[in-house]
Order: structure tokens, then sequence, then C-alpha cells
């Protein structure tokens, strides 16, 4: 974050005002700001802040937010709602922000023991009730219960939020001496790499939807309502379990823990790690295994790393108590130094390639295909892969890039995310798989494209996640990852780039992230991306151009609408500028119905590899 970003100006409050109200007005929701905002981490520092009533002789809610923790009423400096059920005070952050925690300061004079038997509620989305009861069963709300507060507390929020609310569950008045929200801090950026996150994982038991998977997703966020904590049915010594695929030496295991509620639920359990398979989910016969390695581990508070210098193929968390096991994520280190990508080198050695958009579309003549089309129109005789890939031979390209899922949502692979996939098709095997063993035959490197927006199954971080574990780890080694229209419906607030590219990057390293997000920055993609357009001469970041071989101006996926090819010297040209300025030049050829490339079109690019000297190369 740059300066700028870690330092705001710090408003000053003017005065406080000391107003009498009527007693009618006493149930009727108080609003005001503070007239400055601050400097530091503190979120809610001269924020919006409301309360669901005020106390006679004037106690707003901006007080509770003007960044002095002087407990004493008559200082000026405690918020004070009247005596009521279920008084509260919240304030609007105004955008969602990444939070660590909320301090809450008691008044100090008196009436400390007021402050007992509350609620701290976070939410992206206003709140919806005064009722605690219905705000805490509003959606994507998450509810942090307090007994009693003597000075001050601290609370652990681990989630994303914008709105905060202070909440008792009794019949009382609200007194609050200051309220701070603090930034989450950045997760420790560790030089290995993680692991855990391309490993085939299992539990023992899954609960309300709490997958395994959701504890290598690449997010430690605490938050039940954000569907990234994994979690056990109650049981004795439940466990969660990664195979790593192979025995790696571990530099350490972190172990993250559910923040919403029910830590305790972690407080004493074992990491155990071997090479052999565990022959038991005996606790103790597994401790007792030949080759087996264990660490106690009690109190683990937000998190927990254990250092390891074992190899390992076997990872797994298991509880040494009865009850459940949740997990918000589990990040298992090698000791592979992490490396970027050398883009440079990739669009060097991969100059020319052909994109292949092939999927419903194909078969519903449209170029992107309805939602929730039924898999049966995907009938084709054969896909013959091999021709696609000796078409690309012939013209000099050096890799290929696949329309793995395309905005419909219909996946080429059978996913295991949902049944919106080519197993539940008339053709049934596996495209993706098929292309990649092709290409790789033919002499070619392998890219995968994959549409963020999902029209017919809607886009969740898990499915993205899911899915992209499957085909980074499925069919060897990915030299190019193509993302489309993340910004055209989930937008990154929704799906966090980040978190997607770290976990790319980690599970794939060497791949390069090519983003069709229109943005024109590095910052979201490895390659700046011209889908509409020749780029200009002399841009210093990787470029790549995707271009149509049809001389229509949209025409990716072939339909019964598709046009002759553009001329042999029109696509030498382009491939010779692109070349030129040393960018990449990656153009699309859409397979037929009969899964090959029109003749026409196969014609073409022996023509352009011709043009371009491929045989003399």
């Amino acid at each position: 974050m740059s300066t700028a970003g870690r330092t705001r100006r710090r408003r000053i409050l003017t005065g406080i005002l000391i107003t009498a109200l009527a007693s009618a007005a006493l149930t009727v929701p108080t609003t005001t700001q503070a007239s400055a905002i601050v400097a530091g981490d503190d979120l809610a520092l001269g924020r919006t802040a409301t309360q669901s009533s005020e106390y006679e002789i004037g106690a707003p809610a901006a007080r509770a937010v003007d960044g002095n923790t002087d407990g004493g009423f008559w200082n000026g400096s405690l918020s004070h709602t009247a005596e009521q059920d279920q008084p509260w005070w919240q304030v609007d952050l105004e955008s969602k922000q990444k939070l660590g925690s909320v301090t809450i300061y008691n008044r100090t004079d008196c009436c400390l023991a007021r402050l007992a038997d509350f609620y701290v509620l976070v939410s992206n989305q206003p709140f919806t009730s005064g009722s605690l009861a219905d705000v805490r069963n509003q959606a994507g709300v998450s509810a942090y219960h307090v007994d009693r507060v003597a000075g001050k507390v601290e609370l652990p929020i681990g989630r994303d939020g914008r709105y905060v609310r202070i909440q008792l569950n009794g019949h009382n008045a609200l007194a609050l001496a200051e309220v701070e929200v603090r930034k989450a801090a950045p997760a420790p950026v560790s030089p290995y790499r993680n692991v855990a996150l391309a490993a085939s994982t299992t539990q023992s038991s899954v609960l309300d939807g709490g997958v395994p998977t959701r504890a290598q997703d690449g997010s430690t966020d605490g938050n039940w309502s954000s569907k990234s904590l994994s979690h056990t049915a109650s049981e004795l010594n439940p466990w969660w379990q990664a195979d790593l695929g192979a025995s790696k030496k571990l530099t350490s295991v972190v172990v993250w823990n559910r923040t919403d509620c029910c830590q305790d639920r972690l407080e004493d359990f074992y990491v155990i790690t071997s090479d052999k398979p565990f022959s038991s989910t005996d606790l103790k016969k597994t401790l007792k295994q030949p080759g087996v390695h264990s660490y106690r581990v009690r109190d683990i508070g937000r998190s927990a790393s254990i250092g390891n210098g074992n190899t390992a193929r076997y990872v797994r968390v298991q509880s040494a108590l009865t009850g459940y096991l949740t997990l918000a994520e589990v990040q298992i280190f090698s000791n592979e130094v992490l490396v970027p990508a050398d883009v440079a080198k990739h669009v060097r050695e991969n100059q020319f390639g052909m994109f292949i958009h092939y999927g419903l579309g194909t078969y519903t003549n449209e170029q992107w295909a309805t939602p929730n089309t039924s898999p049966s129109v995907f009938d084709p005789a054969t896909v013959d892969t091999d021709q696609w890939a000796a078409a690309a031979k012939s013209a000099g390209m050096k890799y290929g890039v696949l329309t793995t899922k395309h905005h419909d949502g219909f996946a080429l692979w059978d996913t295991a995310s949902n049944s919106y996939d080519v197993a539940s098709s008339p053709y049934r095997d596996d495209v993706v798989r098929k292309y990649a063993d092709s290409f790789r035959k033919a002499g070619l490197n392998v890219g995968l494209y994959y549409s963020i927006w999902d029209r017919s199954n809607g886009e969740t971080t898990e499915l993205v996640i899911n899915q992209l574990r499957e085909l980074l780890t499925q069919y060897g080694f990915v030299n190019q990852l193509w993302f489309d229209a993340w910004t055209f419906a989930p937008g990154y607030g929704k799906i966090p780039y980040e978190q997607v590219a770290a976990f790319v990057h980690n599970v794939s390293p060497g791949t390069v992230i090519v983003n069709n997000d229109k943005n024109d920055t590095v910052a979201t993609s490895d390659l700046l991306e011209y889908e509409d357009g020749r780029p200009p001469a002399g841009l210093t970041d990787p470029v790549q151009m995707s271009d149509m071989i049809s001389t229509s101006n949209w025409d990716w996926f072939h339909t019964d609408q598709s046009v002759e090819p553009r001329s042999t010297a029109d696509i030498v040209a382009e491939e010779t500028y692109e070349r030129d300025h040393g960018y990449q030049y990656l153009l699309n050829v859409g397979p037929s119905q009969d899964g090959r490339m029109d003749k026409v079109y196969t014609d073409r690019l022996a023509e352009v590899g011709a043009a371009l000297g491929v045989s003399s190369r």
C-alpha cells in the first residue's frame, strides 16, 4: 500500500452537541458523522455511526469513532443510547474491507456491567432489522458473542465487511467509549510453495457443505458465511487429510482456525505426516504407525505454524477430542522456492499460437450458448484433436489454447464440481485430455481458456478454485491459462484476482496468466491482452493479440454462419507485425460440428506456414 493509502487526514471534532430530546424521539435511530478521517488502520475512525436511540442529554453515536478512548461520560467522548430492548450501535466503513479485529472500549466512570452479553455483527450489506434475532439470521451476517467487557476487549474477525454493529442481548442502555475496527494484517508471504493447494483432500465426515477442499482454497478467511471452511460432524477424533501426490520435503504446516465462533473446537489437535498411507483413522494407532511424525498443538488462537523438516506425502490434521473439526485453511509448505513465471521467455518461445473455441456454441450455432442448454446437444461422432494439432503445426504455431469452459458453464472435462459437463453428454470423452495429449504429441505446448463468468452454475470462488485445481493437476503442465469475462458479471469484488492468481502460481509454478479484463494492466494479468484490435507499437509490458481466422468480426465458435478465412497475406502480415514488436499472436480456428477443422481453414493455415517458411525454420 502507498504512503498515501496508509495515511489519511485526521478529522477534528469541532464540538460536542448536548441536546435534550423529547421522549417521543428516543426510539428513533439517530445518525451523526464525525468531521475527520483518520490515520492508521482504524477503519471506523470518523466514519458514519448510528445507534438505536440517544440518551436524553445527548451522547451521539459519532463519539465512539472520534479517536478518544476516554470512558468518562462527562468528558464528552461516550456514545450512549436510551434504556431499551436490544439497543445497538453501528458504523458504516463506506466500502468493503478485509477486517482483522474489532476493539471495544467500555465506559469507566460507572456501569461497566452494562456492557455484557452482546454481539458484534459484521456484514457487507446493510442490516435490515433492529431485532437481534433477525439480524443474526440475515444472510451474510457473522455474529461474535461477548460475555462481558471490563476495560476493553479485542475480537478477531477474519472476514471482509462494510457494516459493524454492537448490540445488547437484553434490556439496558448501551454506552461505548470507542470502537476501533482494524484492518486485517496481510497474510505472511512464504517464499516456498504451498503444496496443499494442489493436493487431493479427504476428511472423516462433512457437515453442512463444509467439504475438505474449502481448507485448501488459498483463503484464510475464518468466517463460516464465506463458504471457505471445512467442517466435520461431531465425532471422536475427527480428521482432515491431504495427499500431496508424491513425497516432498516440508518446511512447515500452518493451520488456520475459524474466527466467527467456536475457536475452542480447535484447541487440541495433532498434525501428523507420513511418506506412506495412514493405515488407520484411529488416532492412537496412527500415532504409533512406523514412519509417522506427529506434532501436538494446543490453544491455537488464530493460527499455528508447525516447523517440519521431514519428507511426507500424507499430512493429517486430527483432533485429540470428541467434537467438530473446523478448518479455515491448512497450508503445507515444501522446500520448493516459488519462482515467478518467466513471461518474456514464454512470449519469445510461444510467439504464434492457435486459439480453439469449441463447445456447446458449436452445436447450438451461437457465439454465446444459451445458459442451461442441455448437454445432450454436444454429440460429435468424433473429436479429431490430432487434426487440430497438425493444422497448428503446419502454420508454424507453437502452442494452443482450448476453451475448457465458456460463459455457458459447460465443461469439456468431467468436473467434480457439478454435472454440467462433457461426461453428461452423449460424447462423454474428456476433450481437454484428448487436446492436451494431441498437442504434446505434436511437440506443441498446451494452454487452457477458462471463463470466470458462468451463466448456468453461477460464479463462486469455490467453483473457480476447484475447477482450476482439476485443470492444473490432471493434464500436465499448462503453459498459459487464459481467463475471460472476469469483469462482465462477477467482478473482482466477488472473485478476488489475488487469491486466484496466487492459487495458480502455487499449484502450477511457471504457468503464465492471460486475463482478458480490458484493464490494460499487468496488475491483473501477466500479459496485456488485445482481443479487439491490433496493439499499438512501443508497448513495454508483455502483450498478446487474439484474433480470428474468419473474415467475420465475431466468429470464434464455428457455426453454420461462419464464413471464409482471411487471406494468407493478411494473416502473415498480422503475425509478422506481432512478432516484429515482440508480441504474442493467438489466432482462433473453431472446429466444426464433426469435431474437425474445416478444410478451407486447415489449407489456409498450411499456406500461412509456407509463407512464413515453416519448413526452413
